[in-house]
């Protein structure tokens, strides 16, 4: 509970973004902590949660993951206010009839919300309000990563792996919240009315996106379900690795049953990466000792990540300080892609053709092959 010497009550609200999750939420740990009340909020600007341009499937499984955060809440005795407008000035309102003091979230580090987020800062400087930023939908930070890089983005992926050695391994994940001590504040119908607060969770239609057809759901949004499938995952991997080594899915996959994909939870945050990392650790250690598993995919995506920091246009060929081309078409055009200089700015960040991508699948399979003797051989000594 708050001490006692405390004159000003804190007034504590965390804005769900790319975390729509308990589990893993440093942000959200801070601000529950030593606090007077409590508001939980995620915000429909447009944006948030990928729904600028999404599909109606896409829309569908961020309803179905605020649904399942909105029942984990309400279970504790409170409620996921979903409200509509621009976050600077919701907050200022929240400040100016709730009475806020501290506001949370999860670090979105691209460049493509940092207006949004300076303007969230200035209005917190503006009105003495405390602000909590997290660090979980990464494993690492990207701005330790580009700080230990001479403040510029590793555009290669060899290069990225040589700055995170230094950097250490990920943190684990922090403990799950615990509820018994925090209060839930309460948003009056009047100020409801003014903020757009939504009446229920909102479906995808609410939100504009409409099925064009008939759409069928592979994958099924929220933090209870993706915390379900890791755990059915890890099991399945845990079996097939003490035996074969080859997932079965590998060989025979079943291309009418329900994805077992775990990469859209992780990319709005019903997942903790650093969850999934440590959790696949954990599986290998207990199998192989030291041997690690194969986490590329991961890797890649924090590289990818790490390089849209100072990049807004990380996804263009034109004003991308990465991947910008110039001179004529074709022939210059063919003469920047196998060198590495776009225009697609995978390309780019794999730089380059001739090089390194020939030299990063020759060493992955090295590895690869390594690891498989070395577990076979791990085998071999057990059952002898």
């Amino acid at each position: 509970m708050p001490s006692n010497d405390r004159t000003e009550k804190v007034v504590s609200v965390h804005w769900f973004r790319q975390d729509l999750r308990l589990h893993d939420n440093p942000a959200l740990l801070a601000s529950i902590k030593n606090c007077d009340k409590f508001i939980a909020i995620f915000i429909n600007d447009g944006f948030t949660g990928g729904l600028h341009g999404a599909g109606y499937n896409q829309a569908k499984f961020l309803t179905q993951a605020l649904h399942d955060l909105n029942d984990q809440i309400r279970a504790v005795g409170g409620y996921l206010h979903i409200l509509k407008g621009q976050p600077s000035d919701i907050f200022r309102a929240l400040h100016a009839e709730v009475g806020i003091t501290r506001i949370s979230f999860e670090q979105e580090c691209e460049a493509i919300w940092q207006d949004r987020d300076d303007a969230v800062r200035k209005v917190a400087a503006e009105l003495n309000i405390e602000l909590l930023e997290g660090v979980s939908h990464t494993l690492w930070n990207p701005f330790d990563v580009l700080a230990a890089n001479g403040d510029t983005p590793p555009l290669t992926y060899d290069m990225f792996l040589q700055v995170t050695s230094c950097l250490g391994k990920p943190d684990h994940p922090v403990p799950n919240p615990e509820w018994d001590d925090v209060l839930f504040a309460e948003i009056t119908e009047n100020l409801a009315t003014r903020l757009k607060v939504y009446n229920e969770v909102p479906t995808p239609e609410l939100l504009g996106c409409y099925p064009e057809g008939r759409e069928e759901m592979q994958n099924i949004g929220g933090e209870t379900h993706a915390l379900n499938l890791l755990k059915r995952r890890l099991s399945m991997d845990e079996e097939t690795l003490s035996e074969f080594f080859i997932h079965p899915e590998m060989i025979n996959p079943d291309l009418l049953r329900q994805s077992m994909s775990l990469t859209a939870a992780i990319t709005i945050g019903c997942l903790s990466v650093r969850k999934f990392y440590w959790d696949i650790q954990d599986v290998y250690f207990k199998l192989y000792g030291g041997i690690s598993p194969p986490t590329t995919e991961l890797i890649l995506r924090e590289f990818f990540i790490c390089s849209s920091v100072h990049n807004p246009n990380i996804m263009r060929s034109i004003c991308n300080e990465i991947s910008e081309i110039g001179g004529d078409y074709p022939d210059q055009l063919l003469h920047s892609l196998f060198q590495g200089l776009g225009p697609s700015p995978a390309i780019t960040l794999s730089s380059g053709l001739e090089k390194e991508n020939k030299q990063y699948h020759k060493t992955v399979k090295t590895k690869h092959m390594k690891s498989q003797f070395r577990i076979c051989k791990n085998l071999d000594k057990r059952k002898e």
